[in-house]
């Protein structure tokens, strides 16, 4: 686990191989180090979560809030751009704010055409099908 990953947020990653009867949760320490590893059920895939970004450093995590829809929008653009050149791959993106309540960021089908994956990001209107 690449250490930037879990030093600046809580991370956890569920996932099952479509091999598998039963899917894996992970969660890290903020070292990259496992620390528990639980059979879960789910479906086949892979969730990554992110929880209390920048906790661990109260400095960054105050400059993030104070900057956070400059940070949204910036994160918006990379994660499109993922969406766009990842063929063949589902992605589902979502927020969950503090009320439990979630809304979905962005999401593909899994398509292995860039024009489906162009028309699943900024809307069917975008792309013109010839």
């Amino acid at each position: 686990m690449h250490k930037c990953c879990s030093y600046y947020s809580d991370l956890s990653i569920t996932t099952r191989h479509n091999s598998e009867n039963v899917g894996t949760k992970l969660e890290y320490d903020h070292n990259g180090k496992i620390l528990t590893k639980t059979p879960c059920a789910r479906e086949h895939g892979t969730t990554v979560a992110l929880h209390n970004l920048f906790a661990t450093l109260p400095v960054r995590h105050k400059e993030f809030l104070r900057n956070l829809k400059k940070e949204y929008c910036k994160l918006l653009q990379v994660l499109h751009a993922y969406c766009i050149i990842s063929s063949g791959v589902r992605i589902s993106c979502s927020n969950q704010l503090e009320k439990g309540r979630r809304s979905l960021l962005v999401a593909t089908n899994g398509s292995l055409n860039l024009k489906e994956n162009i028309s699943c990001v900024f809307g069917p209107k975008q792309v013109c099908f010839r």
